[in-house]
Order: structure tokens, then C-alpha cells, then sequence
């Protein structure tokens, strides 16, 4: 019953992605991937394909810099020691 529910739900939002990559008022791409993830989610080798692409796109974010790599990495940028100013050497007029 799962099955078909899912299968039921991510059919229509695939097809209405591929209307919406043709309109510019429906956003076409995020609703077809989600429809495709809800569609093969059942089914062992669609899990595997959706946490390959889960590994892939964590990878690429890691590589732009847009998520760190590591909780260590978090906590190293947060707690750096600031940089202490120095003084600039006065110049006195004569």
C-alpha cells in the first residue's frame, strides 16, 4: 500500500516537472527530482541510487565550500583565537 501511495504521489510531480521545465511559472527541476526520489524510494536499488546522489551532492558542497567537512573544521573556524592588533609606531613632528 506504501508502495503505490509513493508511486501515486511521485508519478504526477515528474510529469508536472516535465511540463514546468517547459513554462517558466513551474518549477520544473525540483519538482521532477523529488517526484523521481518519492517513485524509487521503495524499491532497494532506488534507496542506493538516492543516497549515491546524497553522497555525491554533500561532496560537491563540501568542495565549493558551501558545508564543511567535518564538525572539527566547525569548531576550529568558530573558536580561532582573534588576531591581536598591533601597535603602530607613533611619529612624533619635530
Amino acid at each position: 500500500m506504501k508502495r503505490a501511495g509513493l508511486a501515486l504521489l511521485g508519478i504526477p510531480l515528474m510529469i508536472i516537472g516535465l511540463i514546468g521545465w517547459v513554462m517558466p511559472i513551474i518549477p520544473g527541476a525540483p519538482l521532477f527530482f523529488f517526484g523521481l526520489a518519492l517513485t524509487i524510494s521503495w524499491h532497494p536499488k532506488g534507496r542506493a541510487l538516492v543516497e549515491r546522489w546524497k553522497q555525491g551532492l554533500k561532496a560537491l558542497a563540501a568542495r565549493c565550500g558551501l558545508r564543511r567537512q567535518s564538525p572539527q573544521q566547525l569548531q576550529d573556524e568558530l573558536f580561532r583565537p582573534e588576531p591581536t592588533p598591533t601597535a603602530s609606531p607613533s611619529r612624533e613632528k619635530p
